[in-house]
């Protein structure tokens, strides 16, 4: 053996012994230099060719409710890395994570993570831009972004036409526009628990749909046959529930609309509400469900009006309506109700009514009459020692009941009509 070649083998060693050394040392997570990224993307679909090489189908970065799926993937050489997809809606939340050991005998080589979308939950509420990461041990490689849109096939617009405070009476009215997916549709079927005697017709034409209002409020309107190019109705209908009175001449208007309500249709909704309020009515509030504002307009004229719109998900929805009807008095004629209610007037010097201090007066007793047989007459914390004296608490309580049958017996006498002979 000559001497340059007993050089090169201890070379040879030596070399991998450093590697080896390094390899023991350095945690596999650490190695981030050891990916090199050739290319990388987002598609709907991928397929591999024959020498084993990625093809991306439909390569985008626009998604919608319908795909099956978002794609990511990465080319790159590597010897052994630990990759990370990191799945970020579109508020910054973790949505989330895919990890995945690969090791790589012949560059390139590829890695793939899915994000499903079809009847996702994710595909109801969570429309916007997507981020997704990809990181190789705790070392970020690159971001990819893409949009997920909506997909709406319906829209519904609703007209609510409050003809009657004292009555109580409100017609309402849904015009449907809709283009289902496959076009093959031959009714419509909606749950409609708010809903009594309701009719149907085409628009355009005026012809008029057959209705069948089943078991559980599900209202079926026979569209006369599938039509490629959608369907466009009306179906009126009576509101059976949602009107209270307030007090004096002021009522409410209350309207919600649930998932559950349409089985057929995952896609958001547009919707529009138109509600007319009774004549001489002025709008006091419009509260959206959970407290929610809503943006609205208010046209005047010979009735006043309230507009809005909004894109229903799949998640609770409704309103109630305030107002003031000022053509409304306790001596009309033919009323199922008197919606004044008893007698309320206010107390002077006091921001209560005469009912507010009725039940006030009955609380504060019990509360007192309670605490006068649990107290104990000595009350001590932190070193402070104080005398409680139950007996001016039961006198407390015993003038708050003076009070609550005094004010109780005042509006029963105002209240009850005159004895006639």
């Amino acid at each position: 053996m000559s001497v340059k070649q007993t050089y090169i083998r201890v070379l040879a060693f030596a070399i991998i012994t450093v590697l080896t050394f390094a390899a023991s040392v350095c945690p596999a997570g650490a190695s981030v230099s050891s990916v090199l990224v050739y290319d990388h993307g987002l598609a709907k679909a991928i397929k591999w060719s024959r020498n084993g090489n990625l093809i991306a189908i439909n390569r985008t970065s626009s998604f919608t409710q319908d795909d099956k799926s978002v794609i990511a993937w990465v080319e790159a050489a590597f010897y052994s890395a630990s990759f990370t997809w990191k799945w970020y809606n579109p508020v910054g939340q973790l949505y989330a994570n895919q990890t995945q050991r690969q090791q790589c005998a012949h560059t390139p080589c590829y890695a793939t993570a899915y994000l499903s979308l079809y009847w996702s939950r994710l595909t109801e509420t969570q429309f916007g831009r997507w981020r997704v990461d990809l990181l190789n041990g705790n070392y970020k490689l690159y971001s990819d972004y893409f949009y997920l849109n909506p997909v709406s096939t319906q829209v519904d617009r609703w007209s609510f036409n409050v003809e009657s405070s004292a009555a109580k009476r409100i017609l309402g009215n849904l015009t449907v526009v809709i283009h289902p997916d496959n076009g093959t549709w031959s009714h419509y079927e909606m749950y409609m628990p708010y809903a009594v005697n309701a009719t149907a017709f085409e628009l355009g034409s005026n012809r008029s749909l057959s209705v069948n209002e089943g078991k559980n409020s599900l209202v079926t309107v026979d569209l006369g046959g599938p039509r490629s190019a959608g369907y466009s109705f009306v179906i009126g209908f009576d509101v059976r529930y949602g009107f209270a009175v307030l007090s004096g001449n002021a009522f409410a208007f209350a309207w919600q609309d649930q998932p559950w309500q349409r089985l057929f249709d995952r896609h958001p909704i547009y919707e529009t509400f138109n509600i007319t309020l009774p004549k001489v009515s002025n709008l006091i509030d419009l509260i959206g469900i959970n407290a929610i504002g809503l943006t609205y307009q208010v046209a005047v004229g010979t009735r006043q009006s309230i507009q809005f719109d909004t894109t229903v998900l799949q998640q609770p929805f409704g309103w109630t309506v305030i107002y003031r009807d000022l053509g409304f008095t306790v001596g009309q004629s033919n009323q199922p109700l008197s919606p004044a209610g008893p007698f309320n007037p206010t107390l002077p010097l006091l921001p209560l009514s005469l009912e507010q201090v009725n039940v006030w007066s009955a609380v504060m007793a019990v509360f007192l009459l309670i605490s006068s047989e649990l107290a104990s007459p000595m009350y001590q914390r932190s070193g402070l020692t104080m005398l409680i004296n139950r007996r001016r608490l039961r006198i407390a309580a015993l003038i708050l009941v003076v009070l609550f049958i005094a004010s109780t017996g005042y509006r029963l006498m105002f209240q009850l009509p005159p004895v006639t002979r």
